[in-house]
């Protein structure tokens, strides 16, 4: 593992839970499941879910994805649609997009409404990561719509204690 991207993830790890530092340093589970990048679309799914909960939805699933972010874009097309361009490196040095776009103008924001996400991996596709990624944002936002919080599940390391002499 390059250097570069064992300090983003000890920065990420460090930052969320210590807990969670022991599970970035082992193998992926992701970097076997690679196809090349024309081999299939991009992973895209669409959920009912609030606006206002999309960055915190992404916040969480990406620990769970072996990802640490690299840089959030909020736009807005000319329909008047607003999107989020997430961009992530993956303990492989591989870069994932997310696009996280609203399915009309104004979906989301008052009421729930059609969210649309599409992941992509460069520069070959990882499918497995990027299902785990979509599929954790969906989870986070239907946990949280039309809420001002919900509970967070936590994964609990494999790792056992040290035992002592």
């Amino acid at each position: 593992m390059h250097h570069r991207t064992l300090t983003i993830l000890l920065r990420v790890a460090l930052a969320t839970s210590p807990c969670l530092f022991l599970a970035a340093c082992g193998p992926s589970e992701y970097s076997k499941a690679r196809t090349p990048i024309d081999a299939s679309e991009p992973t895209r799914a669409i959920v009912l879910a609030d606006w206002n909960d999309v960055e915190a939805a992404v916040e969480n699933a990406v620990i769970r994805a072996e990802l640490a972010p690299l840089s959030t874009t909020p736009r807005q097309d000319p329909g008047g649609r607003r999107r989020f361009e997430f961009t992530f490196l993956a303990t492989d040095d591989s870069r994932m997009t997310l696009l996280v776009t609203q399915g009309a103008a104004g979906a989301g924001e008052r009421a729930p409404g059609d969210i649309e996400l599409e992941a992509t991996t460069r520069p070959r596709r990882d499918a497995k990561r990027e299902r785990a990624l979509v599929d954790g944002v969906v989870k986070r936002l239907r946990a949280l719509t039309n809420v001002d919080f919900a509970p967070l599940e936590i994964r609990r390391s494999p790792v056992t204690p040290l035992s002592r002499p």
